[in-house]
């Protein structure tokens, strides 16, 4: 589960700056959705877990508004990366992609797209 809110991050983040205020609009606009999706399908996960532990877990648990607090302070501290035209169009596939997936396939990194996106971002920060 904190793969993909940092995989979430790392979009959200690497989304806000390279393309000056239409690529911030668009990050602030996909945060906001994803934080509702990312509270959705941490609640749905949580139903299946034994009681014992789901206490424990919801207490943990992101609400929506700290998610989306986190995300624009986030993304105020990084606001030196630079993305390419491909890599912008591959960010902006992963959010659409993870907001039409379901939630099994966003907890269980099973979205292909966004395992594309982070490989290429991974190659680029080596």
């Amino acid at each position: 589960m904190k793969k993909v809110i940092l995989l979430i991050l790392l979009v959200l983040l690497t989304g806000c700056k390279s393309k000056k205020q239409s690529m911030k609009e668009w990050g602030e606009k996909y945060g906001i959705q994803m934080c509702e999706k990312m509270v959705t399908c941490t609640a749905k996960t949580l139903e299946k877990m034994p009681a014992q532990f789901r206490k424990m877990a919801e207490a943990k648990m992101p609400t929506k508004e700290s998610c989306v607090a986190k995300q624009k302070t986030e993304n105020q501290s990084r606001e030196d990366i630079e993305l390419t035209d491909e890599e912008f169009d591959a960010a902006k596939k992963c959010m659409e992609d993870m907001l039409n997936a379901n939630c099994d396939q966003v907890m269980g990194n099973a979205v292909q797209s966004c395992r594309d996106y982070s490989a290429m971002m991974a190659k680029k920060a080596k």
